[in-house]
């Protein structure tokens, strides 16, 4: 199921070129494109104060593991991780981008 779409306003019919200048709150250039995104909102009340709580005591117990740990080999670890992640997300990147591409 797809939750966003990035269409280029060229291409958008009239009645939805106007819709979207409306939402925007000013005319659409010819050259632009218009990105929607659909998701749930963040929670409020206290749905949010609960999980506010429970990120906090995540960060608690990361921390308790992380005790006596040096400050170079967390740091060496996360950035580790950090390559890991990004190299994961430019090869999704890339199927979706060959994927839209197929579809043309």
């Amino acid at each position: 199921m797809q939750n966003g779409a990035v269409l280029k306003v060229a291409e958008l019919a009239l009645d939805a070129r106007h819709a979207m200048e409306s939402i925007i709150g000013r005319p659409l250039q010819e050259h632009e494109a218009i990105a929607v995104n659909v998701f749930n909102p963040a929670p409020s009340g206290q749905a949010r104060k609960d999980a506010s709580w429970r990120l906090l005591e995540r960060i608690d117990r990361t921390a308790q593991k992380a005790r006596g740990i040096p400050e170079q080999e967390i740091d060496a670890r996360l950035m580790k991780r950090w390559i890991i992640f990004d190299i994961i997300l430019n090869e999704n990147y890339a199927r979706y981008r060959d994927s839209r591409s197929n579809e043309c």
